[in-house]
């Protein structure tokens, strides 16, 4: 039996010998990636544990996930990672009392290098490029079962390998762990997944059963961990978007097609905006309220509003801001079980900062579009199933003002897009009032994600986008080919063709031109020169570095041949050595300067 057949067994009848099957298949893969990040095998194995019941718990929702070792995979880097902050923090707080001892948390000394960051780095890669290398390397499969896996050829398979297995590459050289392909391919090929203890696949297969699971003695960190998901999984969809909002990239939400970007488009562009709208993949969290089944009195719904709306209109702080904001997730979880009301108060806020009489660039207006930022990304906190919020959602999407758009859109992506909103995200494409620049460039990104996850659901929508490369709006024409842009329709000529008029229009349809171009990757080629010529007489410095790590990203070893590319990725790896350095928890007084 497959590991589909396993879950829906588990899932339909509790089947202890089902869920036992998953656990022996799966355990080497998990036990060796939490050890691997956490470098203590007694954490390693309560991160182990975590994920399996996690599994048992979200068993019904992964029956239709097209790779479960990968589901497992990232879980466990990102559970992980979560283990090892928590750990940081506690030697901190604990730094004087344990002085004289020493808390074996650190990989061992002869530890690889490339191991000691390996899952690290393999999180940063996409959706399909995290697959094939699982696939390939971790459960050691043929290109035919890769192919299978991704739902492509086993030649395209072979080159989507080849480009992952680069791209983890260069993850790893921003790490400082150098290597070459083929170094890389052997280490994953021998040490990627190794044994886990014999007992443990035993241990966890005795709390297969749902009493078993809801009663299982999980350490502090686990049952905290599975505490604080009612919110803060999704809530972090919006983290750097509300950064970049409130930071000052308001030309992002501006409607004018020709706005000069500047520096702001490097800033919008990289991952920052496009991990914050894609979200983070791994553990979706419990609903709004799940947890407490105690009805709220009058009084308390009424100071669970209160609380909300003040925390809503709370002044931005001088250090800035970030999403989850503390204020606003306690405020929320006062509601309870009543995910209604707080529906309700965040509907008015929105409302609210539409009625207005205050000058734009007033105090009061700033205030104003702060509330109904954090309102809309509140909204992606709840639960998708909440009557009347995906309707809401849907509506200001598509009739709301431009600031609107982009905020609704962020919320629709916190509750999680379904392969039944392939219709109205393909309407939203085709509207010629979609004017938010951030839009125009994450909606074909939303629509092609959703589409390598869902092929089957993408065919009944692919004609009608490919039938947007010939819409008499170049603009829509555009969009469509970005979105087609690294799908199995992406091989139509017209693609390129309509991402190289869009490199010759404003800087909003450069941005989505180069985001698809990206995308394209083997197929974009032949756009290489169009993207040179750009980068050399672009004005904006932030447009100019995307077309060059564009070029980059197309062909790694571009750099070899132009040394403006080469710097590009020079500079890119002295910002991710610098980023690494100031999230260390050792960093000195020299690494601040």
């Amino acid at each position: 039996m497959d590991d589909t057949e396993l879950l829906r067994e588990y899932t339909a009848s509790q089947s202890e010998a089902a869920f036992t099957q998953l656990v022996r298949r799966h355990v080497d893969l998990v036990h060796s990636v939490a050890f691997r990040r956490t470098g203590n095998r007694a954490t390693a194995e309560e991160v182990t544990q975590t994920v399996f019941v996690l599994l048992a718990q979200k068993a019904g929702r992964l029956v239709d996930h097209p790779c479960l070792d990968a589901w497992l995979h990232r879980t466990t880097t990102n559970l992980s990672h979560r283990r090892m902050r928590s750990e940081q923090r506690r030697q901190r707080r604990e730094a004087e009392a344990v002085a004289h001892h020493s808390i074996d948390t650190m990989a061992p000394v002869n530890e690889e290098p490339i191991l000691a960051c390996l899952d690290e780095a393999m999180a940063r890669l996409g959706g399909p490029d995290h697959t094939a290398i699982v696939t390939r390397f971790f459960l050691q499969k043929p290109m035919k079962e890769v192919g299978a896996a991704l739902g492509t050829t086993e030649a395209a398979a072979k080159m989507r390998v080849g480009r992952a297995l680069e791209r983890l590459r260069i993850e790893l050289i921003r790490r400082g762990a150098a290597c070459s392909p083929a170094s890389l391919a052997a280490v994953l090929q021998h040490n990627a997944v190794l044994p886990a203890p014999p007992h443990l696949a035993g241990t966890i297969a005795q709390h297969a059963t749902p009493a078993a699971i809801s009663a299982i003695p999980l350490l502090p960190f686990t049952q905290a961990l599975l505490f604080m998901s009612s919110f803060k999984a999704k809530a972090l969809v919006g983290t750097a978007v509300v950064l970049a909002l409130l930071g000052g990239a308001r030309l992002w939400l501006g409607s004018d097609p020709d706005v000069d970007l500047d520096e702001t488009v490097e800033s919008a562009a990289t991952p920052i905006v496009t991990d914050a709208i894609s979200g983070s993949p791994g553990l979706k969290p419990r609903a709004l309220g799940r947890n407490s089944s105690i009805p709220l009195t009058e009084a308390e719904l009424a100071a669970a509003r209160r609380q909300l709306r003040e925390a809503l209109a709370n002044p931005l702080p001088k250090s800035g801001t970030s999403w989850p904001e503390p204020r606003v997730l306690e405020a929320l979880e006062r509601f309870g079980t009543r995910s209604d009301a707080a529906f309700a108060v965040l509907r008015d806020v929105i409302a609210e900062s539409h009625v207005t009489g205050e000058a734009p660039d007033s105090p009061e207006a700033a205030s104003l579009e702060l509330a109904c930022a954090r309102a809309f990304l509140a909204l992606g906190t709840l639960n998708r199933d909440l009557p009347g919020l995906q309707p809401y959602l849907w509506d200001q999407l598509r009739t709301g003002p431009v600031r609107d758009q982009l905020y609704s859109f962020m919320a629709l992506k916190g509750i999680g897009l379904e392969p039944t909103d392939f219709p109205a995200l393909v309407e939203t494409l085709t509207k010629a009032t979609t004017r938010s620049p951030a839009l125009n460039h994450q909606l074909p990104l939303a629509i092609r994600d959703l589409g390598l996850a869902h092929p089957e659901a993408l065919a009944s929508v692919s004609s009608e986008i490919l039938g947007l490369l010939d819409h008499a709006e170049p603009r829509i024409q555009l969009r469509a080919a970005a979105t087609l842009a690294g799908l199995p329709q992406g091989a139509d000529p017209r693609v390129i063709d309509r991402l190289r008029t869009g490199l010759g229009g404003n800087s909003s349809e450069a941005l989505v031109a180069i985001a698809g171009a990206k995308a394209g990757e083997e197929r974009s080629r032949a756009l290489i020169p169009d993207l040179l010529s750009y980068a050399e007489a672009a004005k904006e410095p932030g447009l100019r570095r995307e077309a060059l790590r564009a070029v980059a990203e197309i062909q790694p070893d571009a750099g070899q041949t132009h040394p403006e590319i080469a710097a590009e990725q020079a500079q890119s790896l002295e910002s991710e050595q610098i980023r690494s350095r100031m999230k260390s928890p050792t960093r000195t007084f020299e690494d601040l300067v």
